[in-house]
């Protein structure tokens, strides 16, 4: 053969830079926290009720005691430069605060993961107590979006952090001078590391890179 590649996909929407992936949750084919990167960063599920629907090809959150944990190796402590790419579906707003991911713990610069908030129902990238930058969007209940949070490392602040909703950077607000500074090596999805802040609803396709990553690979990833 003297085609450079054969592939399902078109070339404009294969998943880019596969080699820079930490952690790849493709519920598109597995029903569990299967990561399928290579780097055996495999996930697992906590609560009373933790399931998968095969019809929406997503794992399925209830709001109450629900998470998926997942221990991360090598290291993504520290100022850690990444992107990370997830569906969500939120079947409920409730609570103070819902995190649908949350990488490190719950602190001041401890942290990186979205955030939405119940006070007004804003959502966006956090990166710990005080150190918001939050969109005008508030989820609208049963729709799924396509979110992408982009660090590249230095203050979190807009000019180094990227938020985009279905292919779209937003608009942000807020920010510090104060750079991240993850305490650990701990991802989970639907509640914080510990199962608090609990998010009601669905996730799929979650991918976490270590590299910034361009407009153009996050359009490749919403069209994907």
């Amino acid at each position: 053969l003297d085609v450079p590649r054969i592939s399902r996909y078109d070339v404009d929407t294969e998943t880019p830079r596969p080699e820079k992936l930490v952690l790849d949750f493709d519920t598109t084919v597995n029903s569990s926290p299967t990561d399928i990167s290579g780097q055996g960063n495999h996930g697992t599920f906590n609560g009373t009720n933790m399931n998968y629907s095969s019809a929406d090809k997503a794992f399925v959150f209830n709001g109450t005691n629900d998470y998926i944990k997942s221990t991360i190796s090598p290291s993504i402590t520290g100022e850690f430069v990444h992107s990370y790419s997830i569906w969500l579906n939120f079947t409920a707003l409730e609570g103070n605060y819902d995190y649908p991911i949350i990488i490190g713990s719950v602190g001041a610069l401890d942290q990186t993961s979205i955030l939405r908030q119940n006070s007004t129902g804003q959502i966006g990238p956090s990166f710990g107590s005080g150190y918001n930058l939050f969109t005008n969007l508030v989820p609208d209940t049963n729709r799924w979006y396509h979110m992408v949070v982009v660090y590249r490392g230095g203050a979190v602040n807009t000019a180094n952090v990227d938020y985009y909703i279905d292919g779209v950077k937003q608009t942000l607000t807020g920010g510090s001078t104060g750079t991240l500074a993850i305490d650990e090596n701990t991802l989970a999805l639907g509640a914080t590391s510990t199962g608090g802040e609990p998010f009601k609803g669905k996730i799929s396709n979650f991918k976490l890179y270590n590299v910034a990553l361009e407009p153009s690979e996050v359009q490749k990833l919403y069209r994907l």
